[in-house]
Order: structure tokens, then C-alpha cells, then sequence
């Protein structure tokens, strides 16, 4: 409680001293009754800032939130950041602005407030913020953007003001609730007059080295001055923002630079892109070697040159996505890498091939990630032996001297005895039943940049156009036979979906009823799609989205005790948001690898003593030997069917069912585990 009496009565708590190279300030509410409440245009209640969305009736509006602070103590100083502290003690999904207020919020009429507020929700605004369903109640912190900074800049001494706009028009189910006045977690400013870094400027650009190895850096776009920007060039294909810091690297001809921004130290919208000349408005944005952070992703791109060329490397805020600290990873090799790497299932033992583009000093092979093999530079080929039933992926690299460079993994499910393709959808549409909603279509694709590299015909969620927004599209398969001993299951598909915003989900069903959603071997996309809210098979879950970079095969495992003897169905799930389509989903060729060699294996047990009470408290070990690859023994998961029979003059307790008093003569059977 004193904290908090203190925050309330303090005008400015400064934690450097004024003419200080570098301090941050904290700017508390305006005195008085009324330095925070809100609007909806018929009155103006102090207190509590209600942000709520809803329709406009009457002299009715939707509710917008004010603050008010003193900047009386402020001392004068070019501000170079301002970020705005709040608490929310109640919220649902707020897609809303921060915004500039002309005005004094605590006499302007509630008409004149509302309409101050509303005027640069969607231009001109200090932030522009679409929150999701982990936005909730605590202390939030945003850095304002656009022209905050001189905005208090030019009100020290007096006060600062800013508004909270709700932008869903019609929907007051989307909201948030903040403390103000009265309550007990008050906002505040905290004012900086950090300078800018070095980088803040093309002049100032942080060197890259241009030679092979890898190097980190890191760094805060919330210091880079507001009216600076490298990205002129680039506003017409990328989303615009106000902060950001540049590094210049010179490439030499034939190396490759891979740039990643790491998403682990931010929590901000940013994103990362290359320039010609990062002074020069008219310089050219470098193809392929830029985006933004989406799903809680790394950003990663790489970029090679024929010729030896200087190019700015850009960190940079998303347009209402903030600024903040960063991590930038690079890593430059002049290695031309082995390539056409493709590998066979041999059973036990993996054939690889690939073909090498340059003179190494060795050649070395990962299985799963994992060094298995160091050959000689000039290898081509490689047997990885030993390798135990199931999915596994490969990948060689060539080395010379510190400089390595990688092919594309090759990935492939091993040693399983039967491989059915079980729909092809050449013939018919194998019998998928798609739920009436407009969309997923069977035929042969004409539209987008899926259709080229088709198998012939496909289910798609459009054959030759976009699909539509607010879309919640539903495709049901025939049943699929996992077996006794379980199976993997595969399936083509291509994607050019909106990031994020829409995408695609599978689940697997084995009663119709009840629907399980679980990750690929190789992963999804995007941990939490956007799609319409009320799209529930799609909307926060994860999934494909973005583009897949045409056709490539994903796989479940079904291998676990729990799916054995089981029929499954896929329900493939697609959602969109309420704006921007692409040409979508498209799914080929369904695949089931089953195991069916080895039969069931009888074990015979004693259960002592022959006569009285048996307390069946046994631990059952089984060891598993392949006698096919030359005794090479297997520890898996086992399901077992036990059959205990009861002898004359015996009683039989089961541990595990607590079934008592079995007459002699007569079994029981067990499933365990």
C-alpha cells in the first residue's frame, strides 16, 4: 500500500539527474478527481477506463478510455521514448488505439472527449494493437509510437494526454478494463532521453563481418530516434513502422549471408529486411530477403550474390507492432553446399546419395540431427546401418577448413512392411464427405502457385480461385486401418494461405465423436491461428499457414499402444479471417505404413502359490528379438492380452480390476498396459 501512495502523490520520480547523458523518467496521473475515466459521448464517468466496442445508438457511442498526466516536474529534455504503463483487470481479444488527444480530457464535454479519441484511432494514432486471447488481466506495458515523442516533448511543464479507442465497431463481446483513479494499480509514463544508438543512422551502420562463421547482435529499436527510417524503398511491400537500426555487410561473390531475428528476447511485432543503400529513398529492397515475425516465429532469410556487393541489413518495428530489444543471428559461408541428397529405407540400414558443388575437407552425415558419419570430401554416398524402425530424417554437410555448409534434409519413415496409398483421388474422390459450407472442391487445380506441381486431381479448398473470407470449411475421410501393430500416416499437400490469419488444422477421429489434434513429425507452421472466432476447429490452434513452398509430405505417428487395432478418420479443418484470400489448401495422396510382420507372442506365467489367495501384484518384462536383422533386440512400447486361469481349491484377487472369488476352473483375460 505505501508503494502505491507513493506512486499516486509523486509528480516525477527521475532516475538520473537533470542535464544526465541518458535517464529515464516516471510521469504519474494528473492530480485532481477526474485524470482518468471515460466516454461514450452522452457522459463521462471518472475512475475507471472502459475500452468496450458496441454499436452507436442514439447519443449513445461506444466507450472510450482518457489519461491524463503531469508533466509539471518533467525536467526539459528531448524525449526519445515514452512508454505507457497499465494495469487491465478485465479483457477479452481489444482490438484498439492509443491515440493522440488534443484537448484536456478532464473539461472537455463528453461529445468533444468521445470525438478527440476517435480521431486518429486508424491514422495518425500513438499505437495501433490487435490483441489476442493471452492478452489478459496484470500490468501491461506499451511503447508509444508515431509522434509521442515530441508530443511530450512539447508538453513538459503542463500536462500530457492520451485516448483509448476501441476498433470493433458493433462488437461490445470484445473489450478491456483498466485501472484509473481511485483504484488500485494507477498508470503511468516512464519518459526517456536515452540517445539514439550509433546504427541509428546509414552512417553509423554496425559492420557485419563478410567472412565465414556465425555472430550475434543485439540492440533496442525503442532508442532509435522517432524520424529516422531506412525503409522508404520498402513501404510498398512491406507494413510501414517508425523505429528501427541498421548493420551493413559487405558479401563477397558466391557467399551466402543468413540472417535470423529471434523471436525468444522480443516482445514486440518487428521485422528484418535487406536494402541496397540504406540512405538512398530510391534503393532497392532485396528480393526474398525480408519479413516480419508472425505466430511466435523466428524470422529467417538467406541471401546470396553472384558479385561482391554492400547491403544494409534493417531491424524495424511493424507498424503498430512497438519497438524494443532484438537478437539478430548471422551467419556467413562462402560454401556451395551438397545438394539432390535423396535417401532410400533399406530396412535397418538408410542408403543416401547427394551430389557435391564444391571441394570439401570432409563430408559429414546427421541423422536426426545427430553426427553419424565423417567421410572423406569427395563421398557421394553413405549407408547408415543400424537404424531402428520408424521416422527418420538426414541431411550432409560439407566442411572446409571453419566453413560448413548444408544440403536440405531428406526425410522417410523406415522399416515398415506395408506402404498404401490409400487415396490418390485420381478415380473418384474417395468418398471424402466435405460439410455443405461452400468450400473444398475434388479436381484437377487450375489457380495458384500449388495447381503446377499437382498430381493430377486433389481436394482443395478452392480449384481455380481464392477461397472467401470468414470462411470454416470442414472435409471428413473414409476409415483408415492402423493395425495390431501400429502405422504412420501420410498425406501431399500444398498451401498458399495468409499468415497467421488463416490456415488449416488436422484432426483424427476413431468414433466420430470424439476429435484429437496433435503435432506432425515435422511440426506445424503457426502455434495459434487467427481465423474467425467462431470457427472453433481452427481458431487459436496450431497449424499450416503462410506459404509450404509447393508440394511436401507430412506425417503422424500412430505408433503408441492407444491407436492400436484402431480405425481412424482425418478431418481436415481450414478458417479464415474477415479479410485478404489466397488460392489455399490442396491435399493428395493419403499414405498408411503399417507393420505386420511379427505375430502376437504367447508368454506363459506360474502364479504362486497353486492354492489360496494369489495377490496379482506381478511386474510382466518381455524382451523383443529380431531375429530378421541378426538378433538385434528392440525395446518398444507393448500391449498384452494376459490370461490367467483359476485353479480347484484357488481364489484369484486382480490387482489391477479388484475382481474377488473367481470360481476354480473358469479365466480371466487382462489388458495391460
Amino acid at each position: 500500500m505505501r508503494i502505491r501512495h507513493l506512486i499516486a502523490v509523486m509528480l516525477v520520480l527521475g532516475l538520473g539527474t537533470v542535464g544526465a547523458m541518458a535517464a529515464d523518467y516516471t510521469v504519474p496521473l494528473s492530480g485532481g478527481i477526474n485524470p482518468t475515466g471515460y466516454t461514450n459521448y452522452a457522459a463521462k464517468p471518472a475512475g475507471e477506463v472502459f475500452v468496450y466496442g458496441g454499436l452507436n445508438t442514439g447519443s449513445i457511442r461506444m466507450q472510450s478510455g482518457y489519461f491524463k498526466f503531469n508533466t509539471s516536474a518533467l525536467p526539459a529534455v528531448t524525449v526519445t521514448g515514452v512508454t505507457f504503463n497499465y494495469y487491465v483487470n478485465a479483457a477479452n481479444w481489444p482490438y484498439w488505439s492509443i491515440t493522440p488527444l488534443t484537448g484536456d480530457p478532464t473539461t472537455a464535454t463528453a461529445a468533444v472527449l468521445w470525438t478527440d479519441i476517435q480521431a486518429e484511432k486508424t491514422v495518425g494514432y500513438y499505437n495501433f494493437l490487435n490483441e489476442g486471447s493471452t492478452y489478459g488481466v496484470g500490468w501491461h506495458t506499451v511503447v508509444l509510437g508515431g509522434t509521442a515523442n515530441a508530443d511530450v516533448t512539447a508538453a513538459i511543464g503542463t500536462y500530457f494526454a492520451l485516448g483509448a479507442a476501441s476498433r470493433d465497431d458493433g462488437a461490445a463481446t470484445y473489450f478491456q478494463e483498466i485501472d484509473g483513479f481511485g483504484m488500485p494499480n494507477l498508470p503511468y509514463l516512464v519518459v526517456s532521453d536515452n540517445p539514439p544508438p550509433a546504427n541509428d543512422t546509414c552512417a553509423g551502420a554496425i559492420v557485419i563481418p563478410g567472412t565465414p562463421g556465425s555472430s550475434s547482435y543485439t540492440g533496442n529499436t525503442a532508442l532509435a530516434a522517432n524520424d529516422y527510417d531506412c525503409n522508404a524503398a520498402c513501404v510498398s511491400t512491406l507494413p510501414h513502422a517508425d523505429k528501427d537500426v541498421a548493420y551493413t555487410i559487405t558479401l563477397p561473390a558466391g557467399c551466402e549471408v543468413c540472417v535470423t531475428l529471434n523471436q525468444s528476447v522480443m516482445t514486440w511485432n518487428g521485422g528484418v529486411y535487406m536494402v541496397t543503400d540504406c540512405a538512398d529513398v530510391d534503393a532497392t529492397c532485396v528480393a526474398g530477403a525480408s519479413g516480419w515475425l508472425a505466430g511466435g516465429l523466428d524470422e529467417t532469410f538467406c541471401f546470396s550474390d553472384t558479385a561482391t556487393e554492400t547491403y544494409y541489413i534493417i531491424v524495424d518495428g511493424r507498424t503498430g507492432g512497438g519497438s524494443g530489444p532484438f537478437q539478430l543471428d548471422v551467419t556467413v559461408s562462402c560454401l556451395n553446399g551438397p545438394t539432390d541428397l535423396v535417401c532410400i529405407d533399406n530396412g535397418a540400414t538408410a542408403g543416401l546419395t547427394w551430389t557435391n558443388n564444391d571441394t570439401y575437407d570432409n563430408v559429414e552425415v546427421y541423422q536426426d540431427g545427430i553426427l553419424v558419419l565423417t567421410l572423406p570430401g569427395t563421398a557421394t554416398g553413405a549407408s547408415v546401418t543400424g537404424v531402428a524402425k520408424g521416422y527418420h530424417c538426414y541431411y550432409v554437410c560439407g566442411v572446409f577448413g571453419t566453413d560448413s555448409k548444408c544440403s536440405e534434409d531428406c526425410c522417410m519413415i523406415q522399416g515398415y512392411d506395408t506402404v498404401t496409398v490409400l487415396w490418390d483421388f485420381e478415380g473418384d474422390d474417395g468418398g471424402f464427405v466435405a460439410d455443405g459450407t461452400g468450400g473444398w472442391q475434388w479436381g484437377a487445380p487450375s489457380f495458384g502457385p500449388c495447381a503446377g506441381g499437382a498430381d493430377g486431381k486433389v481436394w482443395a479448398t478452392d480449384l481455380d480461385a481464392n477461397y472467401v473470407n470468414s470462411a470454416c470449411w470442414l472435409l471428413d475421410s473414409g476409415t483408415i486401418d492402423l493395425g495390431d501393430k501400429g502405422a504412420f500416416v501420410c498425406f501431399d499437400q500444398c498451401y498458399d494461405i495468409e499468415t497467421t490469419w488463416d490456415g488449416g488444422v488436422v484432426w483424427f477421429t476413431t468414433d466420430d465423436y470424439w476429435y484429437y489434434n496433435f503435432e506432425p513429425l515435422d511440426g506445424t507452421d503457426v502455434p495459434a491461428i487467427t481465423a474467425t472466432p467462431g470457427c472453433q476447429w481452427v481458431a487459436g490452434r496450431a497449424g499450416f499457414s503462410g506459404d509450404s513452398g509447393g508440394w511436401v509430405t507430412d506425417c503422424w505417428d500412430f505408433t503408441d499402444a492407444m491407436w492400436l487395432n484402431e480405425d481412424i478418420k482425418i478431418r481436415f479443418a481450414f478458417g479464415s479471417d474477415t479479410s485478404v484470400a489466397y488460392s489455399g489448401w490442396m491435399i493428395d495422396n493419403i499414405t498408411v505404413y503399417n507393420n505386420v510382420t511379427a505375430g502376437p507372442i504367447d508368454c506363459d506365467y506360474t502364479v504362486l502359490p497353486a492354492v489360496g489367495t494369489v495377490p496379482f501384484q506381478v511386474l510382466h518384462r518381455i524382451t523383443l528379438t529380431n531375429t530378421l536383422t541378426g538378433g538385434q533386440v528392440y525395446t518398444r512400447r507393448v500391449a498384452a492380452r494376459l490370461k490367467v486361469t483359476i485353479g480347484n481349491g484357488t481364489s484369484y484377487n486382480p490387482w489391477r480390476t479388484g475382481f474377488t472369488n473367481v470360481q476354480p476352473g473358469s479365466f480371466y483375460f487382462t489388458q495391460f498396459p
